[in-house]
């Protein structure tokens, strides 16, 4: 599943992202419709919602709440990965800022 998710958060762009302390602190893309969308399947895909196309999963409306409030008009997808992904280890998906990747590390 952890080669999925990187898979899939690699296809969205990648405006920006800081690391603070040695700890990724935010990547952040465009908030789009079609990003939300993107988002909400992952969310679902991963945590093994069923997918109502009309609607989002409460999590993803959760996320987007949150990245209003912090960074209007972009959606922090650092946060979105450790806070809202269940059941995936996700200790081993790292963020390469100089290609803007995410990664998978089996240290």
């Amino acid at each position: 599943m952890l080669e999925v998710m990187k898979n899939e958060l690699n296809k969205m762009e990648v405006l920006d992202s800081s690391v603070g302390g040695g700890e990724l602190e935010c990547v952040l893309i465009k908030d789009t419709e079609d990003n939300r969308k993107k988002i909400n399947m992952l969310l679902c895909l991963v945590n093994n919602w069923a997918i109502v196309p009309e609607h989002y999963a409460p999590a993803t409306y959760e996320f987007i709440d949150v990245c209003k409030k912090e960074c209007e008009g972009y959606l922090d997808i650092a946060y979105l990965v450790y806070n809202f992904f269940q059941n995936v280890q996700v200790d081993h998906l790292g963020f390469d800022q100089e290609r803007k990747q995410w990664i998978i590390s089996l240290d």
